[in-house]
């Protein structure tokens, strides 16, 4: 039975809700069904329908208000929702009309979902929305679907040509992030800077006494069985370390808000657990090279920031640091990026599945980047060094001041024979400019 709450009706509800408004089932906890007591406002909806027809009723009036509240999808038939504040795109604001397809995707279905979508989202929040998934059945089946909704975002424009949506960070798991972009705003180059105001809003966090609460309740639950925390776009990518996991890497659950407190987390535990666990058992082949990675951040962060294998002056600071890409062509990602302490500098190390003689080349690009990119970069990672010294029991990278463009490119893939070894290239490199 649909929810019969009239929009006059379904304002009354959210005005009794934060700003942040949390998921469908929030709403429904605030709109009495059945004799449900917490608005006043009555529904007629059998407990059995209560969350979809919300979720339904929501999804309605967040068109029919546009820019009241923003909706992120969160997985199965719930949403997230936050109140409108705005943004590039106003409330009240339709966006451009369009009826043609982008890489076989219907422009109109786009844009409806995109405008109920909060400021900031992911590719795959639009993925997943059943309104686009529905609209695209044979496309939602292809394996490289995620791939391509993702792609024809970034194609999505203003009237004016210019871009519709600008390209924030990336998730391992959530895909390309994106935030709304005014008309006439150009594109820069790569989409976005090398390091936004937000990432470090993401080191504020990182300093607070919320974060080390959080943490604490990540690393004590025995199926996670350790974790990384990533800084990444104004929020912390909690990353699966766990050495049983045929490939790790991925996200334990969604990347934890800024500001989350313990008691949150505690709550969504059993489901971050589950949908880990479930993806652990869904892999039928081990990726080598992040089960490589997975081994040396979990060695460094349980050594005092020491990559085993690596000589003791490299401590870790940085996972799977994207770089922006450059005019055509792809985005780019740094496996490592440690300090040198005896020289106050950033190395970049490439990490291979086996021997690769290309990967030493490649790794010096990413030397290349971080030089061009120093400015912005060696303040952030400066920053970094002194809270993951902090945050793992490492004074000596606690009181690093300052860090210098990276001078060297290492490369390194596991040892044959030996299942806690590594083969490292260009450590001859570390001490010539």
């Amino acid at each position: 039975m649909p929810c019969a709450l009239t929009d006059e009706q379904v304002g009354q509800v959210l005005a009794r809700l934060p700003d942040d408004i949390g998921s469908t089932a929030e709403f429904v906890a605030a709109c009495p069904h059945s004799g449900g007591a917490r608005s006043g406002v009555a529904c007629p909806v059998v407990r059995a329908e209560k969350r979809a027809a919300c979720e339904a009723r929501l999804v309605s009036y967040a068109r029919s208000h546009r820019g009241a509240i923003w909706r992120t999808p969160a997985g199965g038939d719930l949403s997230r929702w936050t109140r409108g504040g705005g943004g590039a795109i106003r409330p009240g604001k339709r966006l451009p009309a369009r009826t043609d397809e982008i890489d076989g995707f219907r422009v109109p279905v786009m844009l409806a979902v995109v405008e109920c979508m909060a400021e900031r989202f992911s590719t795959r929040d639009q993925s997943i929305d059943p309104e686009f998934s529905g609209a695209h059945p044979a496309l939602a089946g292809e394996r490289n679907y995620h791939a391509r909704v993702g792609a024809a975002l970034g194609k999505l424009t203003h009237p004016d040509g210019s871009p519709l949506l600008a390209r924030l960070d990336r998730d391992p798991k959530l895909g390309q992030r994106w935030e709304r972009a005014r008309a006439g705003t150009k594109a820069a180059a790569g989409g976005a800077q090398p390091v936004r105001p937000e990432h470090f809003a993401a080191l504020d966090y990182m300093e607070t006494a919320q974060f080390a609460e959080v943490r604490a309740v990540f690393e004590r639950h025995p199926d996670v069985g350790g974790a990384y925390f990533r800084p990444a776009y104004n929020s912390i990518t909690v990353v699966d370390l766990h050495p049983s996991s045929p490939r790790p890497l991925v996200g334990v659950g969604e990347a934890v808000r800024l500001g989350t407190h313990a008691f949150a987390i505690e709550q969504e535990m059993p489901e971050r657990v589950a949908g880990l666990k479930q993806f652990r058992a869904a892999q039928k082949e081990e990726k080598v090279e992040a089960r490589l990675e997975a081994r040396l951040v979990r060695g460094a962060l349980a050594g005092r920031l020491a990559l085993p294998g690596f000589p003791e002056r490299l401590r870790f600071l940085h996972s799977q640091w994207r770089m922006e890409p450059e005019p055509g062509k792809s985005a780019r990602v740094a496996d490592l990026v440690a300090v040198d302490l005896a020289r106050g500098r950033l190395v970049v190390i490439e990490l291979k599945a086996a021997a690769d003689t290309g990967a030493l080349a490649q790794a010096a690009e990413y030397v290349a980047y971080f030089r061009a990119n120093a400015p912005a970069l060696c303040p952030f990672f400066a920053r970094l060094a002194r809270i993951m010294g902090r945050l793992y029991d490492c004074p000596e990278v606690a009181a690093v001041s300052g860090i210098g463009a990276p001078a060297t490119a290492l490369a390194a893939w596991p040892a044959r024979g030996d299942p806690a070894g590594v083969v490292i290239e260009g450590l001859d490199a570390l001490d010539r400019d």
